[in-house]
C-alpha cells in the first residue's frame, strides 16, 4: 500500500487502541480502528480485525486517537469533499467496540481548504476539545461531549456550532500548532502566525470550560 501507518495510545490498563491507515488503497477501507488487551488481543470488530472509520474510497488521513477516560476512545481525522475542501470528523468508540456517533462518524468542525490543520485532546471524561486552522482562517476551537448516539458540540452559537469560536485574530497562516489541558475543563493552545510586517509571532490563549478566552492577545 502507499501509507501503511499506524497511530496509536494506550488504553490506559496496559493496552492500546490503534488505528491503521491505508490511505490510496482503492476497494479497501482505508482507517481501521481495533483494541489490543494487556493480553495481546485484538478485541473490536466482528472478526476481532478492527472497525472501520470511514466508507469504502473514502480516503480520510491524518487520525488522532486518545482516550475518553470512561474506557473507550475518540478518534478524529481529516476528510475531504469532491471540492477539495477538507474537515475533521469524529468517532466515540466505547471499550466494548461501539460506535457512538453513526456508522462512519460525523463532521465536527467547519470546512477549510486542504492545508487544514488540527490538534485533539481529551479534556474530562467522554469529553475532547479540538482546535483548527487553515492558510486563509484564524484558529478555532471547539468542546465537544460524547451523549447518546451522537457529538454534542457546546462551544460557538446555536446553529453554527460546526464554526466552534473564534481564538485569534487572524494574521496569516497559523501553524504549528499544539493543545494542552488547562487540568480544569479548558484548554491552552499555542500557534505560530506571521504578522502584517512579515514576521513570525509566537501566540498562545487559554480558553476555559465556558469557552471564554482567559488571555488578552
Amino acid at each position: 500500500d502507499r501509507d501503511g501507518r499506524i497511530t496509536a495510545t494506550s488504553d490506559g490498563s496496559d493496552g492500546l487502541f490503534y488505528i491503521l491507515s491505508q490511505t490510496g488503497r482503492v476497494g479497501v477501507y482505508n482507517l481501521i480502528v481495533n483494541h489490543l488487551s494487556s493480553d495481546g488481543e485484538q478485541t473490536w470488530g466482528e472478526d476481532l480485525s478492527g472497525l472501520p472509520l470511514e466508507d469504502l474510497d473514502i480516503f480520510g488521513h491524518n487520525p488522532k486517537i486518545t482516550v475518553d477516560g470512561d474506557g473507550g476512545a475518540f478518534v478524529c481525522w481529516k476528510q475531504s469533499t469532491p471540492q477539495n475542501a477538507q474537515s475533521v470528523y469524529g468517532q466515540h468508540i466505547t471499550i466494548d467496540g461501539e460506535l457512538n456517533w453513526g456508522e462512519f462518524g460525523t463532521e465536527l468542525t467547519m470546512r477549510g481548504d486542504h492545508s487544514l490543520n488540527y490538534q485533539m485532546i481529551n479534556s474530562a471524561p467522554r469529553e475532547i476539545e479540538i482546535v483548527w486552522s487553515d492558510n486563509e482562517t484564524p484558529v478555532f476551537a471547539q468542546r465537544i461531549e460524547a451523549s447518546g448516539g451522537q457529538p454534542v458540540l457546546l462551544w460557538g452559537e446555536e446553529g453554527e456550532e460546526l464554526e466552534g469560536i473564534r481564538v485569534s485574530e487572524y494574521m496569516e497562516h497559523p501553524y504549528l500548532m499544539s493543545i494542552y489541558s488547562d487540568q480544569k475543563g479548558g484548554l491552552v493552545t499555542t500557534w505560530i502566525e506571521r504578522n502584517e510586517s512579515g514576521y513570525r509571532d509566537f501566540r498562545i490563549q487559554r480558553v476555559s470550560v465556558d469557552g471564554e478566552m482567559a488571555w488578552d492577545e
